[in-house]
């Protein structure tokens, strides 16, 4: 008796190729017999059913880029601010200014790690 023929939706007609070096396939080949499953069906499985984070848009990117632009020019007008209050001898503004400061370095090192995340590899 021969094998039931599967619905045209669920078909399998577009393969895919991708290359490998010589470490990385031995380490996928063992990934799937560790996992009791052959190369394609293991493939199949982390690449449609695991969880992953979207890159953001190039878009996006390129404003993130210019964010951290202007918080590079706001920080340094800062700086330049808070040496001349040292100079001035102003102790009350001095602090206020440097937790701006601060907290746009903050800023910066978040903008780092978005970029960095959706541009990973």
């Amino acid at each position: 008796m021969a094998r039931p023929k599967k619905a045209d939706k669920d078909r399998r007609k577009h393969p895919r190729s991708t290359r490998y070096s010589d470490t990385e396939l031995a380490l996928l080949e063992k990934r799937a017999s560790d996992a009791g499953m052959d190369t394609a069906e293991f493939l199949r499985e982390v690449s449609l059913k695991r969880n992953f984070t979207s890159r953001p848009p190039l878009a996006d990117a390129q404003f993130l880029l210019y964010i951290r632009g202007e918080i590079g020019r706001t920080g340094n007008n800062l700086n330049q601010l808070i040496e001349q209050l040292k100079s001035d001898s102003s102790t009350t503004t001095i602090p206020a200014t440097q937790t701006i400061l601060d907290q746009l370095e903050e800023i910066n090192v978040e903008i780092l790690k978005l970029l960095r995340a959706g541009y990973s590899g």
